[in-house]
């Protein structure tokens, strides 16, 4: 869940700085693939179990 967090207080970071929702997925892209494949995973995996709730 750590990688969850960081990763949405580096997105809520980019909303802060007005960038448009495009922007953001392209950042958040990028974000995630500078990652290593573990991070990654447990990226991904938190983040199917948070929208499956």
């Amino acid at each position: 869940m750590k990688e969850l967090n960081k990763f949405k207080s580096f997105i809520k970071d980019l909303q802060s700085q007005g960038m448009t929702a495009a922007q953001i997925k392209t950042k958040g892209g990028e974000y995630i693939q500078s990652l290593d494949h573990v991070k990654q995973a447990q990226l991904s995996a938190a983040w199917s179990t948070q929208k499956a709730k």
